[in-house]
């Protein structure tokens, strides 16, 4: 064994805290930051399972922390409950980051996938895992079994669901013309695949097929350094780049900002030319009202009041001369009068 593994397998419990860190980080900042951006983007919305995982796979690593830590807990009576507490951690964390990649998938196909992924992974878990218990001998630690069963049966398939799901993802950001968060989710999905299927494929020794042969010893073997090392570094890279991912719904909002300030603008633009074309058609029916009373003052009542004064010189030269028809004219000139007071009545009643 080289110096280098040694170290690493002297310092076992410091790569578990480290590699807990990192997810239980990545899950507390996708979670404060999808609760933040909850109506503003989908894929905001979609992390939501990839937080939850992360803080119950990062309590998951310290908890083994903890009993690589204090190895006689596993030799007291309630060892066995302390393994199938931490079989069921790890089933629970990757339960919801295989939620997390049927989400994406529906969030990018728009079907309802993710319903049927869950009950489909959970139902072939539940199946094997019944079958681990009650078919495996004692001697073959049915609890160890367990551990590998869940990780080839929920981690991988699910890792590979979440980079599938990234990298259609990525496409729409690329749409968009977002390449930096683009290439961000490129990265993540491609750490999440070597973590899954790499990190995961490399499980305790056990008699769940094919962990007899490529398993953590045979990894420790082929490279130098366990395989915790290796799911650390990528659970560090999932960690920053779905971090830096999350910059996206910061992106969004500045666009959301801008697209409703253009929109007020032209609102505003709107109502400015509406206003103006109310003016215009305000002074244009003013015009017409004028011109309409100045036709008819000009047409009725310039014409009584013309016939009004013909009239009254007529009678001035009949007073005299004949007073009968000077009668007879002022009795025209009260009736034109008065039909000149009822059309100034109705022009004014008009008016109002």
């Amino acid at each position: 064994m080289s110096p280098i593994s040694q170290i690493f397998l002297a310092h076992i419990d410091v790569v578990f805290f480290f590699y807990g860190l990192s997810f239980f980080c990545m899950g507390l900042a996708v979670l404060l930051e999808s609760g933040r951006s909850a109506a503003k983007i989908d894929f905001a919305k979609a992390l939501r399972p990839l937080g939850i995982f992360g803080l119950i796979h990062g309590s998951h690593e310290w908890f083994e922390m903890f009993i690589i830590s204090h190895p006689e807990i596993t030799w007291i009576s309630c060892g066995n409950w302390v393994s199938l507490l931490r079989v069921i951690l790890l089933a629970s964390s990757f339960i919801f980051l295989v939620g997390f990649g049927a989400g994406l998938l529906e969030k990018m196909i728009q079907r309802r996938t993710q319903s049927i992924i869950l009950l489909t992974a959970g139902s072939i878990w539940g199946a094997g895992l019944a079958f681990v218990f009650l078919n495996m001998s004692p001697e073959n630690n049915c609890l160890v079994s367990a551990d590998v069963y869940t990780r080839y049966s929920l981690a991988i398939p699910g890792a590979s669901l979440t980079a599938w799901g990234l990298i259609l993802q990525r496409r729409r950001f690329l749409h968009l013309d977002m390449p930096g968060l683009a290439n961000d989710l490129g990265f993540a999905a491609l750490a999440f695949i070597l973590y899954g299927v790499v990190g995961q494929l490399f499980a305790s020794p056990s008699a769940i097929f094919p962990s007899q042969f490529l398993n953590a010893d045979s990894f420790l073997a082929w490279f130098g350094f366990p395989v915790q090392v290796f799911r650390a570094l990528m659970a560090t890279l999932i960690a920053v780049f779905i971090i830096r991912s999350l910059r996206a719904s910061e992106i969004e909002n500045q666009r959301n900002l801008e697209a409703l300030r253009e929109a007020q603008l032209e609102e505003r633009n709107q109502s400015e030319k509406l206003r103006s074309e109310l003016l215009h058609r305000t002074v244009k029916a003013q015009e017409s009202e004028r011109q309409r009373i100045a036709h008819e003052l000009h047409d009725e009542t310039g014409q009584t009041l013309t016939g009004l004064g013909m009239g009254l010189r007529a009678l001035s030269e009949n007073i005299q001369t004949d007073p009968q028809r000077a009668i007879e004219q002022a009795k025209q000139l009260e009736n034109l009068t008065t039909d000149g007071i009822e059309e100034l009545q109705r022009m004014v009643f008009g008016l109002h």
